[in-house]
C-alpha cells in the first residue's frame, strides 16, 4: 500500500476540498490585505506584487508557518471562525486587488462589461467531472446546492479501468458539506474531511471577467474567467444557469498530501433550479460512527507492505496492504503516474503483530506529520482494496478476492516494551523483512506492462512479478535486492 495520497478518493473530494479549506496562512499576509484599502492608487501596484508573492509562497496555504510574534511575543493562535471568515475575506480581496492591478481602476467592471449573472442560489444538477488530463471520471453524479442554508450534497459513482478494462469496479460515495465541517461517506464509511465545510460555489463569479461567447456543451454560453495567485477558474453560462466549470489550482489532492497544480473540467446537466429534494443532513453513521469487528481481543501477525520516500520508513499514521492490496494500488497508482509526484522510491515488506479488532480504515497521507481522517484513533483500522464491498468498505468481511489496506493509528502503535496483549496499543512492528527500489519492480521486471494488461483484480500475473521481487534478490530470476533501512521502529 503506498503510504501517503490516496488518489483512488481524492478526485471525489477535490472540488470540494480545494475550494473549502480554511486558510493557515501567516496572519501577516492577511494584515497587509487589510491595509490595502488605506494605500495611496500610487503604491498599490507594488502592494498587489507583494501579497501575490505571499501567496505563490504559500500555494497550500495550509502548511504556511504562522507569524512567531504577537502582542506579546507569543504565537498567534486563531479560532477557527477567524479563520473561515478571514477566507473569504481572503479571496474577496485577491480578486479585487487582482483587477484593481490589470485595469488600474477600482471598478471591477468596466461599463461595456455585461453584469455577473445572478446563479441559482438552490439547484440539483447531474454532472461529470474530468480531473488533470481525464484520466478520472466521475459518472452518474448529482449535485444537490442549497446556498441559502449552508449546505452542499454530492452523490457519485467512481468508474476505475485498468489497461484495456472498460470498468475494473465502481464506488458509490456521498460527500455532505454544511458551515460547520465536511463528511465523505464511501460504501457505507464515513470519514470527516479536515478542513471541510460548506464555501459559496459562485462566490467567485462577481469578482470575474467577461471573456466573450463560446459553445460548450452544444450551447452559446456566456464565458466568465476569475484569476487569482491560487486558482484560474473559467465558468460557461446560459440563461443564469451554469453548463461548464473549468478550473485549475494549485492544492493537495488531500489534507497532508503534496501540492499539485491539478486541473479539472465540472459539466453540468439537467440543471433544475430551485430547493433539492433529499436530506442534506449526512446520515448517522458519521455521528455515532462505526462499531468494532470483535468486541474482544484477538491477536494476529500480518505481512503487509508500503511504499515510501527513500529514507522515511515510519509506519505510524501511514496505510499499508497484503499483497493483492498493494498490487491493486500500486497499479492504478503507477499507471496513473502518481508515483513519481509523491515522491515514492521505495517498497518495503513488514510483518506487523495486530488486535484484530479492526476499526474504520483511515486515509492517511503526507510525513512529518503525517495526517490521517477517519473515525477510529487507536484501533488498527481494515477495509477491501478501494473499500469497494457493500459492508462499511470491508471492515469487517473476507477480502481475499480483493486484497486488504489496513490503517496503523499513531496512538495505537506499542511504545518500549508494551505488546498488543496488554491492552496498551493495537499493533507493533515485529520485522522490516525486505525494502526493494521500484524501478525494479515496475521498470526492470515489467509490472505497469502487466497491470495494464490484467486490467482487474486479482491482477494474476502483475501479483506473481510483485510476489517474486521480495521472494529473490536475483535480478535475473525475478528478484530484486534489498537496499536496507531500519530492522523494526
Amino acid at each position: 500500500m503506498f503510504a501517503a495520497t490516496h488518489h483512488f478518493v481524492a478526485f471525489v473530494l477535490l472540488l470540494l476540498y480545494t475550494a473549502g479549506q480554511p486558510v493557515n496562512a501567516r496572519r501577516d499576509v492577511w494584515k497587509r490585505f487589510e491595509e490595502v484599502a488605506h494605500v495611496s492608487k500610487e503604491s498599490r501596484s507594488q502592494t498587489v506584487e507583494e501579497l501575490e508573492s505571499s501567496l505563490l509562497a504559500y500555494p497550500d496555504l495550509s502548511e504556511a508557518p504562522e507569524t512567531s510574534q504577537g502582542s506579546n511575543g507569543e504565537l498567534l493562535k486563531l479560532r477557527l471562525p477567524e479563520i473561515l471568515t478571514l477566507h473569504n475575506k481572503l479571496l474577496k480581496q485577491s480578486a479585487e486587488l487582482t483587477a484593481l492591478k490589470a485595469t488600474d481602476s477600482p471598478q471591477l467592471h468596466t461599463e461595456a462589461e455585461p453584469t455577473p449573472p445572478p446563479l441559482p442560489e438552490q439547484f440539483t444538477a447531474d454532472q461529470i467531472l474530468y480531473v488533470s488530463d481525464g484520466t478520472f471520471l466521475t459518472e452518474n453524479a448529482t449535485l444537490y446546492y442549497d446556498g441559502s442554508s449552508m449546505r452542499m450534497r454530492t452523490d457519485s459513482k467512481v468508474a476505475f479501468s485498468f489497461g484495456n478494462s472498460s470498468a475494473a469496479f465502481e464506488i458509490d460515495s456521498k460527500t455532505f458539506s454544511c458551515a460547520s465541517g465536511q463528511e465523505y461517506v464511501s460504501n457505507g464509511v464515513c470519514r470527516k474531511l479536515p478542513g471541510g465545510r460548506f464555501y459559496d460555489m459562485w462566490l467567485f463569479v462577481q469578482y470575474s471577467k467577461y471573456a466573450g461567447k463560446a459553445q460548450k456543451l452544444g450551447k452559446w454560453c456566456d464565458v466568465w474567467n476569475f484569476v487569482s495567485a491560487r486558482d484560474n477558474i473559467t465558468l460557461f453560462v446560459k440563461d443564469n444557469v451554469p453548463v461548464s466549470l473549468n478550473s485549475s489550482s494549485m492544492s493537495p489532492y488531500l489534507p497532508g498530501a503534496k501540492p499539485v497544480l491539478t486541473k479539472y473540467t465540472q459539466d453540468f446537466y439537467n440543471v433544475q433550479v430551485g430547493k433539492p429534494q433529499v436530506s442534506m443532513d449526512p446520515p448517522d453513521v458519521c455521528s455515532r460512527g462505526a462499531p468494532l469487528c470483535n468486541s474482544s481481543q484477538s491477536l494476529s501477525k500480518i505481512v503487509t507492505y508500503v511504499a515510501h520516500p527513500k529514507g522515511l520508513y515510519n509506519l505510524s499514521n501511514q496505510d499499508v496492504a497484503d499483497c493483492l492490496g498493494d498490487v491493486a494500488f500500486t497499479c492504478y497508482d503507477v499507471s496513473s503516474n502518481h508515483t513519481q509526484a509523491d515522491d515514492y522510491g521505495l517498497v518495503s515488506l513488514y510483518v506487523l503483530e495486530v488486535d484484530t479488532r479492526w476499526g474504520a480504515y483511515s486515509l492517511c497521507n503526507g510525513y512529518n506529520p503525517a495526517i490521517c481522517f477517519g473515525s477510529e484513533s487507536f484501533y488498527v483500522g481494515r477495509e477491501a482494496s478501494f473499500g469497494i464491498t457493500e459492508e462499511f468498505g470491508g471492515q469487517c468481511t473476507d477480502n481475499r478476492k480483493v486484497g486488504n489496506w489496513y490503517s496503523l493509528p499513531y496512538a495505537g502503535q506499542c511504545q518500549g516494551s508494551d505488546t498488543v496483549a496488554s491492552g496498551k496499543c493495537s499493533w507493533r512492528i515485529i520485522e522490516r523483512v525486505k525494502t526493494i527500489d521500484l524501478n525494479c519492480i515496475f521498470k526492470t521486471h515489467g509490472m505497469l506492462e502487466a497491470c495494464n494488461r490484467d486490467g482487474t483484480l486479482p491482477f494474476p500475473e502483475s501479483q506473481g512479478i510483485f510476489q517474486e521481487a521480495f521472494q529473490s534478490t536475483d535480478e535475473a530470476q525475478g528478484g530484486c535486492p534489498d537496499v536496507g533501512g531500519p530492522y523494526s521502529l
